[in-house]
Order: structure tokens, then sequence, then C-alpha cells
């Protein structure tokens, strides 16, 4: 809910990211240089050895020169050392020569210069003349260089011995000076106010001597704004209604953020926007809204986004089909921490939300046992929590068992604490069923110490040498975490390697002490022999029970490897600050008798002194300020030794007179269903002083709680949650210098849901039937205390029996926030419940529970009944009942699912001192799977489709898309194209050349009006980023500084020559350079092995090119065959160019409809329309046409720019609308763009600005125009006249019949039209079907068996050849296998019988046979698993991919008894729904 941060998924989608790096190993870039290369440079001291590294292609031999830079003061004004070109303008003088030779299969070497004195030098090799060249620093001159956004901290001190030096400070922005300043003392502090880190560079004189250094700010750090954003509550069903609430505050100061724009949008789970729309912010800085989900929404996290001025910020929430449970589960362990050998005792207890213990409810439970580590730390406040206890090691289960529920619903187990290696956890896993047969957990734990005190041991390093002292910290606490003094023995245990012999183990010394009253104490060792030391700390109780902690390093004598990694270290003495107090930080130095550069660092640098110390520790103490809160940092920075030594510690620091006190109080803690509360708030400052605020008052269902926990962070740890370190350092010693011009030549840069009354002695109250269930029954975002910091908010409850949990959230006008809970009941005295299926299938049979519960404190004798409609009832309605005082019975009713639809079922508890009644809804299916029509055309054209015999129309729906403007449906894209932030070469030119083609389209497009009227100064700055990004080969890479690509640098090119021709002036120097890349890289000895898109999509840019731009007098050399011939007549001055190599590449079998398009389009921009057309041909036999839309795939290599179906679509249909606008595949192709679609974008930039661009291009060449549309629908016969706004429409289908059915769409501007049809026909699926896809399941009975090797309980399997019984688990397993090659985008529709329910969590579950629960191949790793889906009535599984069989599981549990249909397996190609497999049809049957 911090300022946006791009998640891996998003980073994939957007092609950046770890994607982005796979991408640049994949896609052609620059060849080697054949020429000699050299490596390395940098800063070295003068007692270092100067090394390079150099390349010499083919082996031979070249000359390493060293030459002496008199004026390297050039080298600072011209920008500073990296990629330096002026080459010419500097003194040099030779210093030596070095021949070097290199074989041709060895052509990698190193040489040593020898140590050099102080100066800065060129290097280069080759001969006669240098081909590439590096600079060399060496200097005893230190520079460290701290930035924020506004203040720069330059430090300069002897590298040798620290001693801070007076220096003259250079600071260069884009190769320019604009700064200079003098470090006096060594420590210049100074303001900057660089809005951007980009190109920075800082070199310091002191003397003769000099350092150069870049530097930065973390600005990814960096907030400008904080925005709280919350839902009502953290969970919802399809069709509920989201509220929601963000607050805006600005980062320093939280002051408010009123009257702005805020755009919101939600994404559900594939990032698909679901929402959009403005707000503006209140005096609070606070705006509200609402949405509703749909009823067919994905399921999963979904994104709540907030965009205030250029930035994001996110809250979430899920979307779960999910059943609300009646009761809560506790587990509670009578000690949290206990030592082993005793006894652990933990109490199960189940109590209703409505009031009253769950007695006799079955219990089922597991105990896992997982490895503890004590040592870590944990705020009193919970949103400052440093590091947690738990370890992440899932643990193994120890002992299961079952039990009942007492009266008071308690259930006692007790567990022998066995004694261990370790310390551990027991963890308590325990799952309650009442009558209605679902199983509600809960956990509770133990954690079980070897010893009643807890150690832990560790080293100031790691490696050390022979002569080094060791030293290491020893602490000690009792159970509670108190410190204690105790004796300890530390034992060094060496091991090390034996040629022949293996690894040995040598106990080497031992050694004595005692931790003080602070629970601490150093110890001081010195290792004489290399190896990897154990140090084990050992100690006893006062009950003589041991215990130990052991910590590892590493002793080198120099005869073998050595990390020499000296380091520095802060301790801090307390983990938790008040303010007022003294902060003491311990520097523990690797340097002796020497001097530090302390700071305070955060959100901006702070407080910087140069520290004197003698010997190698020294203690700083800093007074805490309010200013500080609610945590800082801390910087060290030393220097000697020839080293830099930089560490930062971390302070917290919170901020408890910010935290505001909210009272909740009601007039009553119990309540019936209809009646009103009144809650009071009252709003107070930690003094107890009245706060005037606004406060945010939810009021929901408790029992959501337990099916998520709260998602949205407590507003005090949001607002004053823990501040990042925007502070950047940098020193020069690792700064990189890269490779420069070599002196006399140019090199190019290298590369990178009706109470009945019954007969009764004595009459039966009348109930009052329930049937308005809510979850959330208030929801106020604004409410203002008055001067008295009091309000008061009315609720009236609907019929939940349940607790219902009020959140007040409070935040001032200040800077102080606050928030607060409390809970109360909703009851009755005598409760009806109902426990029912999700669903049923059209002939199950299932036994339904009614359940009375008496909440009186007398016996009731009374009645059960249930009434049901549009469902056969096989038992009597009415069954008496004897109801214990704060007791419940239950009745069974059996009924059978004749028909499908909606039945509706009322539940009644009747006694003569009370009743209740409530009524819901429950759905039955048809028995057999959905089937969908599709279809896609253009307005004029019938729709003509059938529906079987044993169609159910009662569960039929058809829909039907109407598009006008292809143009007018991709205009939102524009403004998330230009929203999207800077990035990659690709991603700069997506991001503005779509609304440059949109502007030049003219009334064909609609270009966002806050866009068109900032277009060009938006497109200046893109412009100016794309030539800093072009390298100095002429070409583009992703990145500045990486290798170029035949792939990017097309896409570059001609973009710019698109913008060029929209008539905005781009230089023609990058063009040309652009040009001259993809001539000389695409004529290169080995060009033959490129990608055919590669070469194709250079194609494309060089007939947008021209003659223009191609070198005056450039010939090919002599050229191979079957390379590509980019030849054209010398000095050509008019098109078409030479094209006619492109030919060969269209035989090419590497040539996917990606590249074929790109050809077509070369063809056509180049003039050469028959080739264009001949070409366009090929490309529309490679097209997959369905019923209703049609597409280009690519089997490119995985994550290659060409990889891209999207791309390759949108490049296919520009082609169509440029030379066959009128062709029959374009409304199948524009509904299949418009279904890929996700929100207002495609998946990445590239993707969405190539379809706008086809858009634009199809808009054209058809003449349409963007508007509203009068048109006429008719469904058989029926006619309806609606009006489609440009952006399309949605209509549903009414009026379907069995048999034929015919719909037409007429209109006077042409449509693009897409229906769809889904019904359900019964069939007997006695037969696998397979088109494509083999599908298979098997049902597998699961028994518990505890596995004495593995010391842990394991589920085996055997066959489900008889009923199960309430409780009982099952493993489904499902195995998909493709018949031919790999096939994309899977959904795997699994139904599960009714009367079973699917286990959501079964990590746990250790069953025999069973590998992996979404993935067993055993042909290799050939699946590319994308998420599961658990829905009412069936599991969803998802892969993006599949070359082979593949085998997964999932875990179902009985809980209602009965007959049920598992309808078949059903799995299918998303985006060719005919490839399809589909299984069998089996029956379950559950027994009580």
């Amino acid at each position: 809910m911090r300022k946006y941060s791009q998640d891996w998924k998003r980073f994939w989608q957007a092609g950046t990211g770890l994607l982005g790096l796979v991408l640049i190993g994949l896609i052609p870039g620059s060849a080697q240089r054949q020429e000699p290369q050299l490596y390395g440079g940098g800063t070295f001291s003068p007692t270092q050895q100067v090394r390079v590294e150099y390349y010499l292609p083919g082996g031979g031999s070249s000359q390493v020169r060293v030459l002496r830079i008199g004026n390297p003061e050039k080298v600072v004004e011209l920008g500073g050392p990296r990629g330096f070109e002026r080459t010419g303008e500097l003194r040099l003088s030779p210093v030596q020569s070095i021949p070097v030779f290199r074989t041709a299969n060895r052509p990698y070497g190193e040489v040593s210069l020898g140590r050099l004195p102080e100066g800065l030098y060129l290097v280069q090799i080759g001969t006669p003349r240098p081909s590439s060249a590096t600079l060399v620093l060496v200097t005893n001159l230190g520079l460290l260089v701290k930035s924020d956004p506004q203040r720069m901290l330059v430090y300069t001190a002897s590298l040798s011995n620290g001693q801070p030096r007076t220096a003259q400070i250079f600071v260069s922005r884009d190769k320019r000076l604009v700064r200079q300043v003098r470090a006096e003392g060594g420590l210049a502090y100074f303001q900057s106010d660089l809005n951007s880190s980009e190109n920075l560079f800082v070199a310091a004189r002191s003397g003769a001597s000099w350092a150069f250094s870049s530097a930065y700010w973390q600005s990814w750090n960096q907030e400008q704004n904080r925005v709280y954003l919350i839902t009502d509550r953290p969970v919802y069903r399809p069709g509920h209604t989201v509220f929601f609430k963000g607050t805006a505050r600005s980062a320093s100061g939280l002051k408010p953020v009123a009257g702005q724009p805020v755009e919101v949008e939600v994404r559900d789970y594939d990032d698909n926007e679901v929402f959009s729309s403005r707000f503006t912010t209140d005096a609070y800085g606070s705006f509200s809204g609402q949405f509703r989900i749909g009823l067919d929404a994905r399921l999963g996290g979904y994104t709540l986004v907030a965009r205030l001025g250029d930035e994001e910020h996110t809250g979430e929430f899920e979307v779960q089909e999910f059943v609300k449970p009646e009761y809560r589960v506790t587990v509670e362990a009578a000690q949290k921490v206990a030592v082993q050998g005793e006894k652990a005792r933990f109490v199960v207890k189940g109590e209703y939300l409505f009031g009253g213990p769950v007695s006799g409810g079955r219990v089922s439970y597991s105990i896992l046992q997982r490895p503890y580590y004590r040592f870590g730390y944990v705020s009193s406040y919970g949103f400052y929590q440093n590091e947690g206890y738990e370890d992440t090691y899932e643990g193994k289960i120890i002992e299961r068992g079952e039990g009942r529920l007492n009266a008071q619903g308690e259930l006692v187990v007790e567990v022998p604490l066995k004694p261990g290696e370790e310390d551990y956890r027991l963890t308590l896993e325990a799952g309650v069923t009442d009558e209605a047969g679902r199983e509600i957990g809960g956990t509770g734990f133990i954690t079980a110490y070897r010893s009643g005190i807890v150690l832990d041991i560790q080293t100031d390093q790691y490696a050390y040498q022979t002569n080094d002292t060791l030293t290491a910290t020893v602490r000690a606490e009792d159970l509670e975490g108190n410190p204690v003094s105790v004796p300890f023995t530390v034992t060094a245990s060496r091991a090390y390697w034996v040629r022949g012999q293996g690894e040995q183990r040598e106990r080497t010394l031992r050694v004595q002490g005692r931790t003080d009253a602070r629970g601490q104490a150093t110890v001081r060792l010195k290792l004489p022999k290399q190896g990897s030391y154990a140090l084990t700390v050992e100690a006893r109780d006062g009950a003589g029970r041991a215990t130990q902690a052991l910590d590892w390093v590493w002793v080198s004598d120099g005869s073998y490897w050595f990390w020499d990694y000296k380091s520095l270290k802060i301790t801090v003495d307390k983990p938790e600050y008040r303010v007022g107090e003294t902060a003491r930080f311990v520097v523990q130095s690797p340097v002796s008798d020497g001097w530090a550069l302390v700071n305070l660092e955060g959100e901006r640098i702070a407080k910087p002194e140069i520290v004197r110390f003698q010997g190698s520790t020294f203690t700083y103490e800093l007074k805490l300020t309010p200013q500080m809160a609610p945590n800082g940092y801390l910087s060290v920075t030393i220097l000697g030794q020839g080293e830099y030594y930089s560490e930062v510690a971390g302070f917290l620091l919170p901020p408890s007179e910010k935290f505001l006190n909210v009272a909740i109080t009601s007039d009553k803690t119990t309540y019936k269903p209809g009646e009103t509360a009144t809650y009071r708030l009252k709003v107070a400052d930690p003094q107890g002083r009245p706060v005037k605020s606004q406060v945010t008052v939810g009021l929901v269902d408790e029992a959501i709680y337990l099916v998520r926990p709260e998602k949205s962070p407590d507003i005090r740890g949001f607002f004053w949650g823990l501040k990042s370190n925007v502070v950047g350092t940098q020193t020069a010693g690792g700064y990189y210098f890269g490779n420069v011009a070599p002196a006399y030549s140019t090199a190019a840069r290298a590369p990178m849901d009706k109470a009945v009354f019954g007969q009764s002695k004595e009459a039966l109250a009348q109930p009052r039937v329930r049937e308005d269930f809510r979850d959330t029954i208030l929801w106020l975002p604004s409410v203002e205390t008055n001067e008295q910091g009091e309000a008061t908010v009315e609720a009236r409850f609907p019929d939940n029996l349940t607790q219902w949990r009020l959140t007040a959230r409070a935040i001032s006008l200040s800077d102080t926030v606050g928030q607060a809970t409390q809970t109360v009941t909703t009851t009755l005295p005598v409760i009806a419940r109902l426990s029912t299926p999700r669903f049923l299938v059209r002939g199950d049979e299932a036994t339904l529970r009614v359940i009375g519960q008496n909440n009186l404190a007398e016996n009731q004798a009374g009645q059960l009944r249930l009434e049901a409609t549009n469902i056969s009832l096989l038992t009597p309605p009415t069954t008496l009942a004897q109801l214990p005082a704060g007791g419940r019975a239950a009745a069974g009713y059996r009924v059978r699912a004749d028909q499908s639809g909606t039945v509706t079922l009322q539940a009644s508890a009747l006694t003569p001192a009370a009743s209740d009644a409530l009524r819901t809804r429950l759905s039955i299916f048809p028995k057999g799977l959905k089937e969908e029509l599709g279809w896609a055309s253009q307005s004029g054209e019938r729709w003509k489709f059938t529906l079987p015999p044993s169609t159910d129309l009662s569960q039929t729906q058809g829909k039907l898309y109407l598009t006008p403007s292809l143009a007018a449906a991709v205009t939102p894209a524009l403004g998330y194209l230009a929203g999207y932030p800077y990035g990659c070469s690709e991603q700069t030119m997506s991001r503005f050349l779509p609304s440059v083609l949109a502007k030049q389209a003219g009334d064909f497009a609609q270009l966002p009006e806050n866009l068109a009227a900032n277009l060009d100064d938006f497109v200046a700055a893109g412009l100016k980023r794309l030539y800093d990004f072009q390298h100095e080969d002429g070409g583009w890479g992703f990145w500045q500084n990486d290798a170029s690509s035949v792939y990017i640098s097309s896409y570059v090119l001609s973009g710019l020559l698109q913008a060029q021709q929209a008539g905005y002036r781009v230089r023609e120097d990058a063009l040309r350079r652009g040009v001259q890349y993809l001539l000389k890289t695409l004529n290169r000895p080995d060009a033959s092995t490129y990608a055919a898109d590669a070469v194709a999509y250079a194609a494309y840019a060089f007939a947008l090119a021209g003659p223009r731009y191609m070198p005056q007098g450039w010939r090919p050399g002599v050229l191979q065959a079957g390379r590509p011939l980019l030849n054209r007549t010398a000095f050509q001055s008019v098109q078409p160019l030479d094209l006619g190599y492109l030919q060969d590449y269209l035989t090419r079998r590497d040539l996917t409809p990606y590249g074929h398009a790109l050809i077509v389009l070369a063809y056509q921009q180049n003039g050469n329309r028959t080739q264009a057309e001949r070409a366009l041909d090929g490309l529309l036999t490679k097209l997959t046409e369905r019923e209703r839309s049609a597409y280009w795939e690519v089997r490119a290599p995985r994550f290659a720019w060409n990889d891209d179906r999207l791309e390759a679509t949108a490049r296919g249909l520009e082609a169509l609308a440029k030379l066959r606008p009128n062709h029959p595949a374009i409304a199948k192709i524009v509904n299949w763009l418009m279904q890929e679609r996700k929100g207002a974008r495609w998946i990445s930039t590239k993707d969405t600005a190539a379809v706008v661009v086809a858009a634009l291009a199809l808009a054209k060449a058809s003449g349409e125009q963007p508007g509203e549309q009068e048109v006429q629908v008719s469904v058989n016969g029926q006619t309806q006249t609606l009006r489609v706004p440009a952006k399309g429409a949605e209509l549903a289908l009414e009026g379907l019949r069995v048999g034929a059915n015919e719909v037409e769409v007429i209109s006077n501007n042409r449509l693009y039209l897409s229906g769809s049809v889904g019904y359900f026909e019964e069939r007997a699926y006695l037969q696998p079907e397979a088109k494509g896809l083999r599908v298979a399941r098997t049902y597998e009975k699961l028994t518990p068996r505890y596995d004495t090797k593995a010391e842990r309980f394991v589920y085996d399997r055997s066959p489900l050849s008889g009923p199960l019984k309430v409780g009982e688990l099952v493993v489904v397993t499902l195995t998909v296998r493709p018949e031919q090659g790999a096939v994309r985008y899977v959904v795997v529709e699994e139904p599960t019988p009714a009367g079973l329910a699917v286990v959501e969590n079964d990590d746990s579950f250790r069953i025999a046979g069973v590998r992996s629960r979404f993935g067993d191949d055993y042909y290799g790793w050939n699946y590319w698993f994308d998420g599961r889906e658990i829905r009412d009535r069936q599991v969803e599984f998802f892969f993006s991919y599949l070359s082979g069989p593949v085998t997964f599981t999932y875990v179902l549990r009985a809980e209602t008894p009965g007959s049920f249909t598992a309808l078949p397996t059903l799995a299918w190609m998303m985006y060719e729904p005919e490839v399809r497999g589909v299984g069998t049809v089996r029956q379950v049957q559950v027994r009580e």
C-alpha cells in the first residue's frame, strides 16, 4: 500500500525485470568485435599491482601500451572517465609497452602493469593502431559520496591511513560540470538540488591525487506521498460490493493532500482492470467509493490502485467462493514456553459466534514439530516487527489424534516434550466438526527448549587469517527472554580435508567464561590452523540441563583460498528507544587508530561529523529527537589499509505521542436481529485530550475474518511505518570506468441463501423467518468527531446470528492516527441452523441437517422442521426433538434433486418458549458439462446456430458484443502507455509513438485531451531518452550500457522514422547511425545465424528509412551465398530499395508469423505491392482461425523478443488493414485482440503499442470513425433498437430456444460483432473424449500411518471402492496429456462431488507416492503451473505451457451424507476451445 512497487508478475507482463534479463540473453546483439579488446581499468592504490584483461580474437599477438595523462583535469572537465571519447585532447606520454600473445583456443588473458606511481593513465591495445582502451587511476586519495535529493556529502581521506584530506570537489551532470566546492578537512556538505541522480559524476583533487566516483540516491525508496488504501473487509464473493477508501498524506509531515484528483482502478488476479474511476480528495486528504464484483470474476488476490500525480499506491483484498464458519476454534497452550522432558498441555476450544460452546464436537488434530531459533526481536508494536522467530521449515507431523469437546466446548490434549538435539516448536492444528459436518480449524503452539536457558554465539565476521584475533559475542537468556548470568564453555572444532580420506574433524581449543548481568560476554580466540571451524557455546541451567548454540568461521593460512573480507560492525545497545533517550552505537573497526565519518541517514543526510578514535572500537552516542521517529539509520565509514569500510545500523523509535486512543462503546453487547445498536466513538491523544478527527467505521461479520484475516495494515504502522533509506553511498573504489576511445582512433562501446407448526403437547412459539444475511452492515468512510472528540453512529442488524466487529480508524488534520476494534453479538434464545452442500447436481441425493440450538436455561421439547420447494423431500418434514438447556439437537432430511434450478429451503426450530426459522436457497446444476458456441463477424451478417434437444434453457446464457471501432476501443490504452514509467528503450518508444500516430490519424482516433495538450513535450522527453540510450555503435539495447540488439534497434529506429513522418523533428545523426548499425551487423560474416524475424524487422526499418539514410557510397563487400544481400544500387536516390533478399527469408524455417508480417509491411512500405500481396497470402496460411476468433501463433524460443503472438497478430492485422481492409478474417482477429485485452491495455507496453498501431491503420483503411451508433438486434425475430457507444457494448441474448436460432445485427456503419452462448447438455459421459488433449482422474482414499523412519505421519492411498464416512479424506489425481506437441494456456475444470469439500490448505499432507501437488510428469519438467481456484462446484487449474503429460492432485473431505455425481474433468485450451479433453463421470457415496 506504499508507493507502488512493481511485483514479479507485473515485471513479467511489462517485459522488464527478470524477463528483461532473459530477453537480453536470447536476442541477437552486436557480434563480438574481431579486433583486440581490453577490459578492466578502474582505481588502484600505489601499492597494488595494476592488472587488466584482454581478448585476442583467434589468438595471435598484440601490444598493450600504457600512457600517462598529463592533464587529468581535462577528463574531469569533459564529464569523467566513463565512456570518455575525446582522447585527442589529452597530453599523453608513454610509460611502457608490453607484448601479449594468446592461442586461438585461449584468446583471453591478463597482463600485469606492475605498481604505477599516482596518476591517471590511458591503457590501450592494438597493433599497429590501438583498437580498445581503458583508463587506470592510481591514487592514495579516497573518495566517498553520499547523496539525497537535495544535498550531497563528500568525504575525502587518505586510503592508506584514513586521515582526512582537504580536496577540491567537482560535480558533473550529463558530462557537464555543474558544481565546484571545497572539502575542507576532508568534508563537504552542500546543497545539490539535483532532481535526478542519473549521469552524475564526482571527482576530487588533493594536490596531485585524484579520485573519481559516481553519485546516486535510492530514488526507489523516496516517497512523496503515502496513500492508505483500505476496504470494508478482506474477502468477498463474486457479486458482492466492495467499499473502499483512501487517505493521502505527504510522506514528510503527513500533511493532508487535499483537493487533488486521484485515479482509482482495481485489478484482478490476472492483472485485468475490473473497475476505474476518478475522485477528489477532501480536507483530510481522503476519498472513497464502491464497485460490484462480477458474478464470473476471477478468484484470487485483487489489487486496489490509486494514482496520485505520478505515483501509484496499492491496497489488496481477495475474491473467493467461501462459506462462512458459524463457530471459532482456538488452541491455547497452558504455557508458551517449556523445557524438553516436561509435558505440554493444549486446550482446544470451540465457541459459536452467536454464543455457546460447541459441546460434543468431533476433534481431529495433528501436532507438527519445527526447529526453532530464539534470537530475534519483536517490537511491542506488532507493526514494528523487525525479525520473526518462526522458522519457514514446514515441519513434520509427529502425532495425530481424535476426541470430542466436553460440555464447555473444550478438549485437553497433553503431549510429552521429547528431549532433542535442538530447540523446537510444537504446533497443534485442530479441526472441529459439529452436526453441520463442516470442519473448522484452529492452531496453537508451545516452544520447547533443551534447558531453562537459551544461548547464542556470533562472531564479528566470517573469514579470518591464522594470525587474526577472533571476537565472538555470547548471549544468554531465560525462557521469558530475560538476560541471565551463567557460566559457559566455548569449543572450537576444526573441519578440514585430507586427500583420499575426506573430511576430518578435531577439537582445537576450549575456553570458559560467564555472561554478565546483561546476559552477554565477549570471547577472543586465535585459531592457529587453516580450516572451517564450528564455535560451540555450551551451558547448563540450575537443574543441570544442557543447551548449546554454534556459529561457523573460516580460517586461512594463505596456502588455500582466503576470502579477505574484513568488516565494519555496528552494534546498537537497545532494540527500541523512546524520544529523549540516548542511543549508543558500538563501532568495531577493522582499522586501528583512525578516523570515521559518521552521519544519520533516512529521508536525507543529517549530522555528518568526523570522529577520531583510538584502538579498534569506539562508542558513538546519539540523542534521540522526535524528528527521528519512527526509525533512522546511523552510517559509519572508515578508510585505511587501502580499503573502504562502510556499514549502516538501524534504530527504532516508535512515535507513541503520534498514536491516538480510539475508544468504542455500544449501548449493549448482545442484540437480536432487527435491533439497532448505538455506538459511541471517542478519539483522544496520549494525554487524554480530545481530538477532532475523521474516522472510518466498518461493521463486519466476524466470520469473515475467520475466512481471511484483516489485510489492511494498522493505520499507525502505515503512516508511521519504518522509513526507507533514501541516501545513496558510492565510493571511488567501486566506480566503473568502462572502455574509452583509444588515442587517435574511434572504437565502439564494449557490450552488456413459513414457519410450519406441528403437533405438540403445548403451543409452539411462532418464529420470525430470517433471510436477510449480510457480511458488511455499516461502512461510513468519513465520520467526523466533534470538538470533544466524540461521534455517534447507529447500525440495524440483519438476520445473521454471529459476532460483529466494528473497526474504527481515525486520522486528524495533523499527523496523528489511531485505530480500535470492538465486537458485539447477535443471537436468539432458540436458533435454527441448516447444513447443506454448496450445490447439488440433478440426480444427487443428500441428507440435509436441521440443527436446533437452545440458549435458554431450561430444557425445551419441540420440533425441527424442513420445508423445500423444487426438490423432492424423501423423509417427513417434521421431527420431534428434545433441546437441552445450552445444547443442541439435530435431524437429517433426505432430499433428491430431480430437476435443475434454484431450490428454496426453510429450516425451523420450534419450542413453546421461543422459535426460529431461516430461509435460504440452493442451486441444482444440470447433469452435464457446460458447452459454448461462438461467432465473430461484422454487422449485416447473421448468426445461425442450433441448441440440442437436451439443452436446459434455464441454465442457458447468451451474450452479444458490439464494437463500432477498434481504434475507439484502444483509446484508453494511450493513457496507459503515456502513464507508464520510463524504463528501457522499448518502453520509452512504446510510450509516445502510438499517441503520435493517433494524432496523425486525425478524426479516425480519439487522443485523450490531457495527452493531446502535452504531447509535444512528452515526445521531446522520450526522444531525448532514446538519444541517450543509443550506443556508440549506433544500435540500441534494452538499457544504456548493455549490448545492442537487432530487434530493439529495428523497433526504435522504425518508431523514430514514423515520428519523423508525423512531423516531429528527429536527429538525423541518430537515424543514420541506427541504419548504419543494422547494415553493418547484418552484413557480418556470421549474419546467416541471425533469426529470420530479426532480419525481417530490420528490413521494415530500412523500408521506412528509404535511400535517404543509406550511407552515401556504401557498397556491400563480397558476400557468400546464403547471406542477406542488403544490396542497393549505389547512390540510389528514389525508392524502392532492393529487398529481393527477403524472398529467401520467406522460406526459412525459423521465420515465424511475427517476422512474416514484418516482411509484408516492409514490401508494402517499399512500394512492392505484388511481393507484399504474395507474402500476405503466405501469412494467411499460418492464421489460426476459430468460430469467433483468429490469431497467429508464434513458436519462437520462449521469452525471446519475437515470442509474442499478441504483437504478431497485431502486425498481421496491420498488414491486412493496409492491403486488404475488407478481408473476412479481420472481424475474428479484432475479436481475439479484444478478448486478450487486460482492462485498458494488453500484456506489455510493446503488445499494447502494436495493437494501437494496427487499430489506427485499420481505422484509416476502412474509414471507420469513433462515435455512437444506433443498431437493431434481432433474436429469433424479436427486434430491439439500442445505441452503442464508441467504446462498445455488451447485450444479453434473450429468447433463445431449443433447436434452430438466428441472431442478426443491422447497422448503417461497420460494427465488429462477436457472440457466445453457454448451455448445458446432459449426457452419460461413460467414455473419455479427446480432441487434442486427454484427461484421466482417479479417486483414492487416504489413511494416516506413522512412518517410524521419517518420524512423521504420512497418508497411504487405496482405491475408493465403497462409501466414504463423513470426515474421511480422498486424494484426487488428475493427468492431462497433450496428443501432439506442446500446448499453451490450458484450463482444467475439475467438478467436485457436492457432498465433499476441497481441503484448501493441504501443504502439511504427506501422501505416499505423491511428490508434488501441482505437477509430477515423470518425463522432466515440461509444464508451467499458473495457479488454482477453488470454486463452489469445481476446482480450476491453469497451465500456461504443457509439452507432455502432467499429473497433479488435490484433496477432498467428505462432509454431507448422500450419493453424489462427480461430473467429468474437462481440459481445454483457453484460446482454442476446440482443443479439449473430457473425462468420465463417477458416483461417490458418503455415509454417517
